[in-house]
């Protein structure tokens, strides 16, 4: 499944291998996106939230495996990659 991605615009600002993400916004048909964290280039891991939003009440459930305005948050490192929706872990 694909959507039509109508704008995206991110700076990550990096400093001694550390980034902070400044700015995250993604714009598509159904939904604005925005995320905020952390990357750590030394350790190899990242620590970012996503926050989807839906645009539309008649907005589709499909398009989310979860509720539309719910966060995301995705840990990684090198040897350990996770993703936690509200109410569900999982590790890959």
């Amino acid at each position: 499944m694909y959507t039509d991605l109508q704008c995206l615009v991110n700076k990550i600002e990096f400093e001694e291998g550390l980034g902070n993400i400044e700015i995250f916004f993604m714009d598509t048909p159904n939904s604005r996106i925005g995320a905020a964290g952390h990357i750590n280039l030394a350790h190899e891991s990242i620590d970012v939230t996503i926050n989807p939003e839906k645009k539309r009440k008649d907005y589709s459930k499909k398009a989310l495996p979860c509720k539309s305005r719910a966060r995301w948050r995705i840990q990684a490192s090198e040897h350990c990659p996770q993703m936690k929706l509200p109410g569900l872990a999982a590790k890959f």
